[in-house]
């Protein structure tokens, strides 16, 4: 009976290619040639029959180069060539960043799998939303499943991040559909709506594939100021009787409500304190309708209230966090991710709730990820600072004015870049203010009221636009106050709590006229500073 004597076999099997591969760097044995270009590299038919099937099939057939017992390869690189015949003889390979896909064609071409696996693994685990349209079309140009597999993953993960990048206009019809389609895209309705119409304005003979790709859209969760503009503004939407019906039928409840009417998509909504009742309220008549019942923490702590998608939010003051779908009517409030800072003002970019430490000096903003279900700090500002007002415009977050640690109100405007994770100047208000209340209002920042550098109660508003870094001072009458909230609806600006002695009024500004036109009172509610929020509700 025979028994297997034991040794180590892969590190006989070692042993014997490295003992190849010297007789090949010797020509000792060598039977076959690979030219390319000037030069000649002596092989073993053997090793390359052994490890690559474009060999393999080359030197098993009647073939001439079989006969001869020398091939030629042309038109490749021939550094690359020297580097797979390395590999079938060694198992390794090493190559530039520069060389990487000259040397993953060449795997290919003589079907090296485990290198040309090797090398799309690699340029896997280098993918970024830079390098992404470049790895895909390496991907796809030689079928390599493993990494077209690693970059559809990576586009849904990362679709807000490429669908910003140049080469995001130029992908094919058939590829935006699968990932606007695809269960795993997790991005809102908004991004993956303003990515697809970019698409489609780059090239306007794309205007037939809209329709189709609209439907993967839900755009009752769009915002409704940008679906006003698809309809006004934008040409392949105004001019496709499907893709405009499909937008409009998002707009307004046909069962409930008349064509005509299409306000009752916006409104305001304020907790009412006197009730525990979330309300939504008619800003000409000041009265409210009940929706939800408040959470119970909100009955003894402060809170700051946002809209991000289908949730209404609110940050406690003491770190706890509440969301509820504010428009069902038997929804419960259930708990989020506990914050690390202090009570603050909330607002939403892209997506994402930035929460700033309003009522202690601070470097930190934190921000919260639905998708992720977890607060981070983004970076530090420059000085620690409390009491600012904060909006949001161009896609960038901007801060106006404030009190330092040492009791300094400074006029400093600041904005943060969320894309390039980076703080800078962006101008100075006209007057020293802290405890104001900003509002954005066709891409303008309205910053109303708040104190001076004498802790006196201002009665103007600075009017900030973004995209000239220029600001507006204007004044106001009978208007003075700090901690109030301000929403933009239907063309006016409505100013809530700004009156102490009468905190249930409601001050209409009109930007049209540059004036506060007239007030509305709340009736029988009790709203508190930041105790209200702009919603869609139909």
């Amino acid at each position: 009976m025979e028994r297997e004597v034991h040794i180590n076999s892969k590190e006989y099997g070692l042993d014997v290619f490295a003992k190849m591969n010297s007789f090949r760097e010797e020509n000792k044995y060598c039977d076959f040639i690979i030219k390319t270009g000037e030069k000649r590299m002596p092989v073993h038919r053997c090793v390359l029959a052994a490890g690559s099937e474009y060999f393999d099939c080359m030197l098993s057939n009647d073939t001439k180069e079989r006969h001869e017992g020398i091939v030629e390869i042309r038109d490749v690189d021939s550094s690359s060539i020297s580097k797979c015949i390395e590999f079938m003889y060694t198992g390794k390979a090493f190559v530039s960043d520069e060389k990487r896909v000259d040397l993953l064609h060449v795997a290919h071409m003589l079907r090296l799998h485990r290198l040309y696996n090797g090398i799309a693994s690699f340029l896997g685990n280098q993918l970024n939303s830079e390098t992404f349209f470049t790895t895909r079309e390496i991907a796809n140009r030689y079928d390599c499943s493993g990494l077209i597999a690693v970059c559809d993953n990576f586009a849904l993960r990362n679709f807000r991040a490429i669908a910003k990048m140049d080469d995001f206009k130029k992908i094919e019809a058939k590829y935006l559909d699968f990932l606007l389609s695809a269960d795993g895209l997790k991005e809102s309705d908004r991004v993956k709506c303003k990515a697809l119409m970019a698409w489609v304005n780059y090239d306007l003979t794309r205007a037939a594939s809209l329709f189709n790709m609209m439907r993967h859209i839900e755009f009752t969760n769009v915002p409704l100021s940008y679906r006003k503009f698809l309809m006004d503004h934008d040409a392949t939407v105004s001019k496709s009787i499907e893709c405009f019906k499909l937008v409009m039928k998002s707009m307004i409840n046909l069962e409930k409500v008349k064509a005509s009417d299409t306000s009752l998509d916006s409104c305001i909504i304020v907790l009412d304190h006197s009730s525990m009742k979330m309300k939504r309220l008619d800003v000409e008549t000041g009265v409210g309708t009940e929706l939800q019942d408040m959470h119970e923490q909100m009955r003894s702590k402060a809170s700051s209230v946002v809209i991000l998608d289908e949730y209404l939010y609110a940050m406690m003051d003491d770190g706890s966090n509440y969301r509820i779908k504010y428009k069902e009517c038997n929804a419960r409030w259930e708990a989020i991710a506990q914050r690390n800072g202090h009570w603050g003002l909330a607002v939403v970019l892209n997506d994402c709730i930035y929460v700033t430490e309003h009522d202690h000096c601070s470097e930190r903003i934190e921000r919260y990820s639905s998708s992720k279900n977890e607060w981070t700090f983004i970076p530090n500002r420059a000085n620690a600072v409390a009491y600012t007002a904060v909006a949001v415009a161009e896609e960038c977050l901007f801060e106006f004015g404030g009190r330092f640690s040492n009791n300094f109100i400074t006029p400093g405007v600041h904005m943060f870049n969320p894309e390039s994770s980076t703080w800078s100047e962006a101008a100075s208000l006209k007057q020293y203010r802290y405890n104001a209340t900003a509002v954005t209002h066709d891409n303008v920042i309205y910053v109303f009221g708040g104190s001076d550098k004498y802790y006196d109660c201002l009665s103007d508003l600075e009017i900030f636009r973004p995209n000239s870094n220029t600001i507006e001072l204007v004044a106001l009458q009978n208007f003075t106050g700090n901690q109030f909230t301000c929403h933009s609806l239907d063309g006016m600006i409505y100013v809530i709590g700004v009156d102490s002695e009468q905190p249930q009024t409601i001050h209409v500004y009109n930007p049209k006229l540059k004036a506060l036109t007239n007030e509305v009172t709340m009736h029988d509610m009790s709203v508190q500073r930041c105790d209200s929020v702009l919603a869609f509700i139909e």
